[in-house]
């Protein structure tokens, strides 16, 4: 049976390192919902990948952001909520392990949800009272009403990471 992860959390809680372990050490392949979003927009906006990964935590990364929220809201308003799913969640269904980085929407989670994926909430030092999952377009209240797996990222070293994240796959994954 194909094993599909999706992570959820705020920018910085360690997405990128945590599915790199998975792909690394467990074999999945890796998925972006927003890669086809930044492809469009790098195309259309003249800022690069590079540019965006070079800016962090200076004003011009929340510029970038905010010109990706605009560039996939254009494009959802235009031809629908799927339009940047779809395609992901049909490259998904053939695969054996897939990891998700990057659940940022709720259209996105559900159509996880359709197919089983077992969603990894990957928590940091979060207000849960507020409506929204920082970084993301995720309510609060929404998450609590589905099942999900809760991971702490201690900000740890590398190797204490990967151990706790090897402990995780025994217990929840094989």
């Amino acid at each position: 049976m194909p094993i599909v992860l999706g992570l959820i959390g705020a920018k910085d809680t360690g997405k990128d390192v945590i599915s790199g372990f998975f792909v690394r050490e467990k074999g999945f392949k890796k998925f972006a919902f927003a890669d086809k979003i930044k492809e469009g927009y790098y195309l259309n906006s003249g800022h690069t990948e590079e540019e965006f990964k070079s800016s962090r935590n200076l004003p011009k990364e929340e510029e970038i952001r905010k010109g990706l929220w605009e560039y996939s809201d254009e494009k959802i308003s235009k031809y629908g909520k799927l339009y940047f799913i779809a395609p992901i969640i049909e490259e998904i269904k053939i695969c054996n392990k897939v990891i998700i980085s990057d659940i940022r929407k709720e259209e996105e989670l559900e159509e996880l949800l359709k197919i089983d994926a077992k969603i990894i909430y990957i928590y940091k030092n979060v207000d849960e009272n507020k409506e929204y999952i920082p970084d993301t377009r995720i309510k609060f209240e929404m998450l609590k009403k589905i099942k999900y797996i809760k991971f702490w990222n201690y900000y740890d070293k590398l190797e204490r990471l990967y151990e706790r994240l090897e402990k995780f796959y025994k217990e929840n994954l094989e």
